[in-house]
C-alpha cells in the first residue's frame, strides 16, 4: 500500500521501496538542456521577425528560457518521488539526502565554475599578448567576475542574491544557487510540513515564501532571482503525488484524460507568451528584444514561468500514468503517453541526458566566444546564424561529453548511471 495524499506517518512494506524506472524524464533532462542552447545560441542576434513565418519558426526558440523552470519541474518531481513511495519521509535521513545531492550537484558546479573562470581569463589575457585589445565586454566581465565578493557568493552559492553576481562570466549559474537552496527548503522545511500537515500546506507555504519575495524585489528592497521557482518547484512535487499517491483522490485523478488536460495547459500558455510579447512589442515599436516580457515589472514577469511549470507538471503526470512501467496505466492516455515515452527513452536522447547537467553547465562559455568571433567577423545575419548553429550546437556537445567524462561521471553513483541505459 503507498502512502496517503497527505503523507502521514504510514508502515513502509517491500511495494512503497520499489520505484518505477521512469527514463523519459532523463531523455526530457537532455531535451531541455538543448533547448537552453539553442536559445543562448540565437538570442541578442537581432533577427528580424516580422514575416509571420520567421516568427513562427523562432517563437520556441526565442522562449527557451521555460526550459528552466520546466527543470526545476523535474527535480521537484524526482525528489518527491521517493518521498511518496517511503510513507512521506527522506530516504535515508536528512544528512544521507544533503551528502548525496552535494556530491551530484555541487562537484561539477565547482569544477565548471572555476574552468570557467579560467576559459575567460586566459581569452583576455591571450588577446592581449598578441597585441589585440580584448572586448570591452569581456574586460568589464573578468573584472567585475574576479572580485573576492562575487567569487564567495559563489562559493557558497549566495550569487543570485545579487544580479552583478548572477550575471557575467557564469550567467547560468544562478539557477544551480536557486535549486541548491530549495533543495535546502524541501529537506529542512517541505518534507516535515508535508509529513506533518498535508502536502497542501507544504504547497501553500512555498506560494506564500514566492509572493514575499516577489513583492520585496519589486520594491528593491532585496534581490532574488526568481522567487517565484519556489512553487514551480512545488508543482513537481505535486505531480509526484499525483502519480504516485495512494488517496482516493489521487487514484480517480489518475484516470483523466491527462493527455488533453496537457494539451489545452500549452495552449493557455502559448496565447499567454503571444500576448505578452505583442505588449512589450507595441510598446517599444520596432525594437526586437531576446524575451520581450523579460522587461516587465516582477509582479507581472513570474506569470509565463509559472504557467510553464504547470504545463510540464501536467505532462510529467500524463507520461508517468501512461508509462509501461506503472500498472495504473490509464487506458485513455496510454498508448499516446507510451509511445512519447518511447521517443524520450531512445538511446540517442537517454545520452543527451546523460550529459544535460554538464552540456548546461559548460555550453555559455563556447556560445559567448563563437558570437564574439562572428561579431568581429562582420558577418551578415543570415551566415552568422548558420555559422553559430553549425558550431555551436556540436561543440557543446563535445565540450559537455569530454566535462562529463572528467567532472561529472565521477560522482555519479553506479545505479546513477544505470538509469541512463534503455
Amino acid at each position: 500500500m503507498r502512502p496517503a495524499w497527505n503523507g502521514r506517518r504510514r508502515s513502509v512494506d517491500h511495494e512503497q521501496l520499489q520505484r518505477p524506472r521512469l527514463d523519459f524524464l532523463h531523455g526530457l533532462r537532455g531535451v531541455l538542456a538543448l533547448t537552453v542552447v539553442l536559445f543562448h545560441l540565437v538570442a541578442g542576434l537581432g533577427i528580424d521577425r516580422s514575416r509571420p513565418a520567421i516568427a513562427l519558426l523562432m517563437a520556441p526558440i526565442m522562449h527557451g528560457h521555460l526550459a528552466v523552470p520546466a527543470f526545476l519541474v523535474l527535480s521537484g518531481f524526482l525528489l518527491a518521488m521517493p518521498v511518496v513511495l517511503h510513507g512521506g519521509q527522506l530516504p535515508g535521513g536528512l544528512f544521507d539526502f544533503l551528502r548525496r545531492r552535494a556530491i551530484r550537484i555541487l562537484s561539477p558546479y565547482y569544477a565548471a565554475y572555476f574552468l570557467s573562470m579560467a576559459f575567460f581569463l586566459a581569452v583576455e589575457r591571450g588577446l592581449a599578448l598578441y597585441g589585440i585589445a580584448p572586448w570591452r565586454k569581456l574586460t568589464r566581465m573578468v573584472a567585475r567576475d574576479s572580485t573576492i565578493p562575487s567569487v564567495v557568493s559563489h562559493l557558497f552559492l549566495v550569487h543570485n542574491l545579487d544580479g552583478k553576481w548572477a550575471a557575467g562570466m557564469t550567467g547560468v549559474f544562478w539557477t544551480i544557487a536557486c535549486e541548491w537552496q530549495i533543495y535546502l527548503l524541501f529537506a529542512l522545511v517541505l518534507v516535515p510540513v508535508w509529513h506533518r500537515y498535508g502536502l497542501w500546506t507544504a504547497v501553500a507555504l512555498c506560494v506564500a515564501i514566492a509572493a514575499v519575495l516577489t513583492e520585496l524585489c519589486a520594491r528593491d528592497i532585496i534581490f532574488y532571482q526568481f522567487p517565484w521557482l519556489i512553487p514551480v518547484f512545488a508543482s513537481g512535487m505535486v505531480a509526484a503525488v499525483l502519480a504516485f499517491g495512494s488517496a482516493p483522490l489521487c487514484r480517480s485523478m489518475r484516470k483523466a484524460n491527462w493527455g488533453a488536460i496537457t494539451a489545452g495547459l500549452v495552449v493557455i500558455l502559448c496565447i499567454v507568451v503571444w500576448r505578452l510579447d505583442a505588449t512589450v512589442l507595441a510598446k517599444d515599436g520596432t525594437r526586437w528584444v531576446a524575451v520581450p516580457y523579460n522587461h516587465f515589472p516582477l509582479r507581472i514577469r513570474w506569470i509565463p514561468d509559472v504557467l510553464a511549470g504547470i504545463c510540464v507538471a501536467s505532462g510529467i503526470v500524463w507520461l508517468a500514468v501512461g508509462h509501461p512501467s506503472v500498472a495504473a496505466a490509464s487506458s485513455r492516455t496510454g498508448p499516446v503517453a507510451s509511445r512519447v515515452c518511447g521517443i524520450l527513452e531512445s538511446r540517442w536522447l537517454l545520452s543527451l541526458g546523460l550529459c544535460g547537467y554538464s552540456l548546461y553547465l559548460t555550453h555559455l562559455q563556447w556560445i559567448v566566444l563563437l558570437k564574439w568571433t562572428t561579431q568581429a567577423l562582420a558577418l551578415p545575419p543570415a551566415p552568422r546564424l548558420a555559422t553559430l548553429l553549425a558550431l555551436g550546437i556540436p561543440g557543446s556537445l563535445v565540450i559537455a561529453w569530454l566535462f562529463h567524462r572528467w567532472f561529472e561521471r565521477p560522482f555519479m553513483t553506479r545505479s546513477t548511471r544505470e538509469m541512463f541505459r534503455p
